[in-house]
């Protein structure tokens, strides 16, 4: 006589919203501030191209530096196949 044994695992996950929003949102807002300020000098200043290199520099290693935190994917986002399939 052979007897099943049935067992449920229920696994509960939640998204940390607190996370995307202090590493992702709050850098660009910081970014884009920094940014839209170089629009506020003047013309002929000189700092002017030297702020916008390193405000792109910084995103960049920034960006890096969140994706080596972040946990590896196997798979593909949808929204990138999709754009890689219209173009």
């Amino acid at each position: 006589m052979s007897q099943q044994v049935a067992a449920i695992y229920i696994i509960t996950a939640k998204r940390i919203h607190q996370f995307i929003f202090m590493s992702v949102v709050i850098p660009v807002l910081i970014l884009v501030i920094l940014t839209v300020s170089t629009f506020l000098m003047r013309p002929a200043h000189e700092a002017k191209l030297d702020l916008l290199t390193n405000n792109m520099l910084a995103f960049a290693v920034y960006m890096t530096v969140l994706s080596s935190l972040m946990p590896p994917s196997r798979d593909t986002p949808k929204l990138c196949k999709s754009c890689l399939h219209n173009y």
